[in-house]
């Protein structure tokens, strides 16, 4: 829990008017000069980051509860910051480290921060969330700093958790090596719509907050019944995180099938031995982080994030 001191700014800066985002969307900070200025969001595509005071007032509350609409709280965002570890404002902050990334970080002020996604979903019968979700705080504050997924049909209204994508704590003390990768299927009542919000979210913890980066966010639909899609007939699935060894089970219209593992560079670390709708996969000589699977089968691949955890 940190309290910080507001400024309070005599001309209302620009917010990024949220159309809704056709899919495929993306979104993974590296151009820094989407947000420049403090509390403007006018730079990103359907996506604005909110202070959510007072959603709730209980330090540590269960952030999968917190379902209530938070526009109406300030918009923010905390723009060029380059030190998470020592920056204290609660609430949202575009960081410009190596790896560009736009953190949360609950405060008493700062009770429920919040990045909102409005996309378009309109002729997708499956809504595909993925999005990786970062420790970049190596100071020795120690928080439980939950990080929830929501989403609704439409602009307003309470949100509807999903409990999947729910991560107990984010974080871990004196180090920023910490990261989880969220990857869900959204209810059927999300798919064909023609605007939908997801709300991804902290809360404020017991404790000094630590800020938690939501990076590499990616939101697709399904092929449509009838088409054949680049992914059609492709279906890829494994357990996550891994920390030695994971059954990989896929399936493909042929079978001449490949399977590899990607680092973060793109560099091919492993390649697997893909028969029968499984394969191993090993990653014992690896190092923890985020890497990417591929599915390569009758001139179409499919991928899925694999965070390897120790």
């Amino acid at each position: 829990m940190r309290f910080s001191t507001l400024l309070l700014a005599v001309v209302a800066l620009p917010v990024a008017a949220q159309t809704p985002q056709a899919l495929p969307f993306s979104q993974d900070w590296t151009d820094i000069g989407l947000i420049t200025i403090d509390d403007d969001w006018s730079g990103v595509d359907g996506i604005v980051g909110y202070r959510g005071d007072d959603l709730t007032t209980a330090i540590g509350a269960d952030a999968q509860t917190i379902l209530l609409d938070g526009s109406a709280t300030p918009v923010d965002v905390n723009a060029n910051r380059t030190t998470p570890a020592t920056f204290t404002s609660g609430g949202i902050t575009e960081f410009e480290l190596a790896d560009p990334v736009v953190a949360l970080n609950g405060s008493g002020t700062a009770d429920v921060p919040h990045l909102v996604i409005r996309v378009n979903t309109t002729g997708a019968p499956t809504v595909r969330v993925q999005y990786r979700v970062r420790d970049l705080d190596d100071s020795i504050d120690d928080a439980i700093q939950q990080v929830a997924l929501q989403y609704r049909v439409g602009t307003t209204g309470d949100y509807v958790n999903v409990p999947e994508a729910y991560i107990a704590d984010a974080t871990t003390a004196a180090t920023a090596t910490q990261e989880t990768l969220i990857d869900v299927t959204l209810p059927a009542e999300a798919a064909n719509q023609p605007s939908v919000d997801l709300r991804i979210l902290t809360v404020n913890a017991a404790g000094n907050d630590e800020w938690v980066g939501i990076d590499d966010i990616e939101i697709s639909g399904g092929t449509v019944a009838g088409e054949a899609g680049p992914t059609a007939g492709l279906a890829l699935t494994l357990p996550n995180p891994v920390a030695a060894t994971a059954t990989v089970r896929y399936t493909a219209p042929t079978a001449d099938v490949a399977l590899a593992l990607y680092d973060a560079l793109g560099r091919r670390v492993a390649t697997l031995a893909p028969a029968g709708g499984t394969a191993t996969l090993d990653v014992r000589g690896l190092a923890p982080g985020a890497y990417v699977l591929r599915l390569d089968a009758g001139g179409r691949s499919l991928t899925r994030l694999v965070s390897v955890a120790r």
